[in-house]
């Protein structure tokens, strides 16, 4: 893949969206742990988004946990 605009991700739903649906906005993409639950560095996010939600920005959580990379998207359902 060349570009963000061509990869595809699941949701805790484990439905498939396209990165594509974000084209011409900005995006920022922040890993968190795989563990459910409120963290405090959420507050921040929240702040940042409601700041420039009307200049386009989408914050997309990854939820990615490199020593366990074989989970399923079922794993991380809370």
């Amino acid at each position: 893949m060349s570009n963000f605009f061509e990869f595809k991700a699941e949701d805790t739903r484990c439905e498939v969206h396209s990165m594509e649906k974000y084209r011409g906005k900005v995006v920022l993409v922040v890993n968190t742990a795989t563990q459910c639950g409120f963290t405090p560095q959420y507050d921040d996010l929240q702040d940042l988004y409601e700041k420039y939600q009307e200049e386009g920005l989408e914050i997309l959580l990854s939820l990615i946990h490199i020593s366990r990379a074989h989970e399923t998207c079922a794993d991380l359902v809370c």
